[in-house]
């Protein structure tokens, strides 16, 4: 159910958070363990300054380049 966009690193970010905001909303998810909470996952994308991988809420979200 994944995609690739290539985009620009802050058109990247945006759409990121986009992305984390419209997948994480349900309150039916469960964490898991080793997972990010929704601010962390937040704090991640917009601090990343390289690629970045991480679980949030059970969707796993990558960054790269």
């Amino acid at each position: 159910m994944g995609a690739t966009i290539p985009l620009d690193g802050p058109w990247a970010k945006y759409e990121l958070i986009r992305y984390l905001q419209g997948q994480t909303r349900s309150d039916e998810i469960v964490a898991e363990a080793g997972s990010v909470s929704e601010q962390e996952a937040y704090q991640l994308i917009i601090n990343a300054t390289g690629p970045i991988r991480f679980v949030c809420r059970g969707v796993t979200f990558y960054l790269s380049k």
